[in-house]
């Protein structure tokens, strides 16, 4: 599935928004690498700048646990 790459513009500030858990996080469809989607850990960063890790578009998802 095609997505859209995601940009420092797209993060929104969970705390101040008070965004329910799981709160989104970015993460890497090759190798699993999990980084904040927290904006105002980006503060000093292009609001253009794509999230890439593995020279990948990283993607925006919660995490779901299940216990069976």
């Amino acid at each position: 599935m095609k997505r859209k790459p995601v940009k420092v513009s797209d993060l929104f500030d969970h705390i101040l928004s008070k965004a329910p858990f799981p709160r989104p996080f970015l993460f890497c469809t090759k190798c699993g690498e999990e980084n904040s989607a927290h904006s105002g850990d980006y503060w000093d960063v292009d609001p253009d700048y794509v999230f890439k890790h593995c020279r990948r578009n990283m993607v925006l998802v919660t995490k779901r646990v299940i216990y069976v």
